[in-house]
Order: C-alpha cells, then structure tokens, then sequence
C-alpha cells in the first residue's frame, strides 16, 4: 500500500482493510494529532502506541535526516510489521523499541484483541458499541513496561520536542510516567488521544495544567477528543 505522502505501507491480514484504511484516514485526512502541532524539520519524536508504525513513518518523513523518531509498541506482530515498514522505507532515523509505557518499570499483561490497533494494558477501555466486538480479547501476553522518563534517560535524548500518545486508556499512566521530563519542561508539545474513557480528557488537563503547560481540547468527528499541550517556555 502506498500512503498520501508516497511512504510504503505493509499491513496485516488480520485486519479488515477497512480498519487499515481508518487509521491512514485518521491521521493524514482529518490530521487528529496534528491539528495543532505538526512534525517539524529537526524534531525529536516519541510515538507511544506506534502500531505498525503509520504515524511514525509520516513523521521520519516531516522531520528529515536530522530529526528522529522513537516508535514504541509493544505488541509482537504490530512490532514486526512497524519494524519492516520502517526497514522498507529506508528510514535511518526511526528508532523502533518493543516496548510499553506506563507509569512503572517491570512486566505487565497486555490484552490482544481481535483489532490489532486497540491492544492494551488495561482489561476493559470504554468502547463505542460498533466497536466492541472488534475489540474482544483474543489473547494475553507479558510485556516489558518502563517509563518515559526512564527510557529517555536510557537513549541519553536530553529533549522532546513533541510527544504523541494514543494507548488504548493508558495515557494517563503515560504521562505520570514522565513526571521528571515534564517538571523540568523537557517536553515541548504533547498530543494525546483523550477518548478512551469518560473522564480522561479531564483528568489528563488537570495534571498538564498544574504543571504549568497549556491545554487545548479538540473533538474531532467520528474519533472523539484529543488534548493538545505546550510548554510555557515554547513560543
């Protein structure tokens, strides 16, 4: 498959194309985590929930040879196919980490269900209702979880410049696991898929702001809410 802006995608036959077709809808037509913030020349990126890796590739893409992208998934097969498909684009600056990020270091259970982009550490996520059998658990496996904080300790990457998050309920845990990075306000820009349950968007605005950055919230048709964050020394 070839992407709006030319990049090679490889996708799994286990998913109906039409779900396939919604993420590359998602993200390069209604541009969800870019209405505000969009990948620059130069920039490091994290991408937390990188799937097979369409956000990503869009991003090495906008980025350039200079700026870099670290795509986390920690799912085996979405992983193999996120690492092909950065393999086939030849992409030198994607950093590809089978991975999840939480607000702990350790292992965990992540619920594999029959949508290979809604995997997640967490058992039960508020669904829409034509969602909810493409979203049974299928399996469970054991995954490696660190911190944000951690982890960019461990790559030495002194800064983010912008932070995306789309975990299946998760966020939250993301973030608190970047506690460090964002008191120090070594995250410039976050966007953060905010949909997954009733009251995350508030409860994520409420932490972002009591750290001083500013939140905006975006509700996007046929995808729900998404927060958008900057901090107070970006410009």
């Amino acid at each position: 498959m070839i992407l709006p802006d030319g990049n090679l995608l490889f996708c799994s036959w286990r998913d109906n194309p039409f779900w396939i077709w919604a993420i590359i809808e998602e993200i390069y037509y209604f541009q969800t985590y870019d209405r505000l913030f969009k990948p620059e020349k130069n920039f490091t990126i994290v991408d937390v929930g990188a799937h097979i890796g369409i956000y990503s590739l869009k991003a090495a893409k906008n980025v350039g040879k200079r700026g870099r992208v670290i795509a986390i998934e920690p799912e085996n097969k979405n992983y193999e196919l996120l690492v092909k498909n950065v393999k086939i684009n030849r992409y030198k600056n994607v950093i590809p980490l089978k991975l999840a990020l939480s607000d702990f270091e350790g292992k965990a259970r992540l619920y594999v269900k029959s949508m290979t982009l809604s995997h997640s550490l967490q058992k039960n996520v508020e669904v829409q209702k034509e969602c909810a059998l493409a979203r049974e658990i299928v399996d469970i496996t054991q995954v490696t979880v660190t911190t944000l904080n951690n982890l960019m300790n461990e790559l030495e990457v002194p800064n983010i410049d912008l932070l995306k998050i789309d975990v299946e309920g998760v966020e939250f845990e993301v973030l608190k696991g970047s506690d460090n990075l964002l008191a120090q306000y070594r995250i410039s820009k976050i966007v953060s898929a905010a949909y997954h349950t009733s009251d995350e968007v508030q409860i994520i605005k409420d932490y972002l702001e009591k750290l001083g950055y500013k939140v905006n919230i975006v509700k996007v048709i046929r995808y729900g809410k998404f927060l958008y964050a900057m901090c107070p020394l970006v410009r």
